[in-house]
This record gives C-alpha cells, structure tokens and sequence, in this order.
C-alpha cells in the first residue's frame, strides 16, 4: 500500500490529510508520523483547531493489504490515544465512504463531518475499537455494527450522534473549515475546556468542580493581565 500523510494550514486550522492508494491497515510509518504532528500541538499555540481529513482510498476496489503485524497495531494504538486527548478542538474530516481501516482515527476524533451520502465500514479489531464505539454509539448499535459487519449510513450515524455535521458531498472539507472556524480563535481557553472534558470521567463531583473553579480562577487573571 502506497500512503502519505501532509499538513498544511489555514489561518489558525492545522489541516492534516491521510490518502491511501488502497484500502486495508493503515502503514505503521503512516501512523508514526500522524502520532509525531498531534504530538507537537502542546508547544503551537498558534493553532487552535485541528481538521483530519481520511480520504477513501483512490482504488477502493483493489487488493486489501494482510492483517496488520503487532508493531503496526501498537503505532496505531499510539496515534488513537494521541487524538483522543488531543489539546487542541480535533475534526475527523470523512468524504465519501470510510473504510473500515480509518474508523479508530475518526471516531478517536471527539467531533465528526462526513459526507451525507457516505457509508462507513464495520471496523476491523485494533486501535481500542471496542472503547471507541461505546464513547460515540449507543450500545445496541455498536453491537449490530460489529456483529453484523454491514457498512452503516452516515445519515444512521448522525441521528445517533455519532457525526456533528453531514455536508453535501465535495463540500465537506470547506463546511469542516467554516465550521471549526467558529471555536478555534481562542485555543488557551479550547485547551482549558478539553481538559476538564477529559477529567469528568474518572473524576468524583467536587474534584470535578474544584477542577472548574481552578480553571475559571486562571482564567480571570489572563482576562486581567490582557487588559493592562
């Protein structure tokens, strides 16, 4: 399999893209280099959105490479958990259909748009699926997604709220852009937030407010020292 990994940015979006010549695991070299670049956003605060844009494969119908070695499942395992804590708002950005090798990176992604006519592969063990799924579906559909192996509408997968926004096909890139455009001018206060997201879970109730207290509490000096 042929595959490439870019970057490139548009005013404060890191757009990064993912294009295969065919479909099958994804490249453990693919997914050491999308580990490196989410890596680095801690130290760029300059960004404040990140958009993935998983393109299907250019040859859909051809050859799927063998099942993925354990030193490539770990490099997947690694860039899951990377975007799943991202510091910075992340997108997966789907066009069309989305094969099963790409669902982990987009449902690692906390938000989601897809192309409204797209259907998505049943996925593939790997990458923390089994999490992944019961973060983004209801339980009663995630069972019928594995156990079926039937590709799922995106229209099906946004009424379950697994996918923020269907675009029109070509179009989704640009609604994507427009979209993150909304929330990424501020990426000290989006890091902020994503963290205490991120805490709630395995946090008691007044650890969790003590945690937003804190926050609000940093957050009244910085709006202080600005305005000096």
């Amino acid at each position: 399999m042929s595959a490439s990994l870019s970057t490139d940015r548009i005013d404060q979006l890191l757009v990064i893209s993912v294009t295969r010549t065919d479909p099958g695991a994804l490249p453990e070299t693919l997914c050491a280099a999308g580990l490196e670049v989410i890596e680095t956003l801690q130290s760029q605060s300059d960004i404040g959105a990140v958009l993935l844009v998983l393109s299907p494969p250019a040859d859909a119908a051809g050859p799927a490479d063998a099942s993925p070695t354990q030193s490539a499942l770990q490099a997947l395992d690694s860039w899951v958990e990377a975007l799943a804590h991202a510091a910075r708002p992340l997108i997966a950005v789907l066009e069309g259909d989305v094969d099963a090798a790409l669902t982990p990176l987009a449902l690692a992604c906390p938000m989601r748009i897809a192309g409204q006519h797209g259907h998505w592969e049943a996925p593939q063990l790997g990458g923390g699926i089994g999490t992944l799924l019961a973060d983004a579906l209801p339980r009663a559909l995630a069972h019928e997604w594995l156990l079926r192996r039937a590709p799922l509408p995106a229209q099906r997968l946004h009424a379950a709220g697994a996918i923020n926004l269907l675009a029109p096909e070509g179009q989704v890139l640009q609604a994507a852009i427009s979209w993150a455009g909304e929330f990424a001018a501020d990426s000290q206060e989006s890091e902020t937030l994503l963290g205490l997201v991120a805490t709630a879970p395995t946090a008691t109730l007044a650890e969790q407010q003590a945690a937003e207290r804190r926050a609000l509490q940093r957050a009244q000096i910085a709006a202080l020292r600005s305005a000096e």
